[in-house]
């Protein structure tokens, strides 16, 4: 495996998305390539981050509001160059 390949696995690696034949074949490959194990290494700690912080979805009536405001808008503009 060339480190090109091993680039692109170790992010599906990362979110479990690698068969287990290629999830060998990486390892055998990071235990030989200090940048790829090193990268690996950094892949995990980010996705570990990034579980820390779920991410929040906004609120409904923000939503609805922002579109009303938007619409709004979009009429006052329409209004403006007439």
């Amino acid at each position: 495996m060339n480190c090109e390949l091993a680039h692109e696995r170790i992010v599906m690696a990362a979110y479990g998305e690698l068969p287990d034949d290629a999830s060998h074949e990486l390892e055998r490959h990071l235990a030989t390539c200090t940048a790829c194990a090193q990268e690996c290494e950094q892949m995990r700690a980010l996705k570990l981050l990034a579980g820390a912080y779920p991410v929040e979805e906004p609120d409904a009536n923000l939503v609805a509001r922002s579109r009303m405001r938007l619409e709004e808008a979009g009429r006052a503009a329409c209004h403006a160059l007439v």
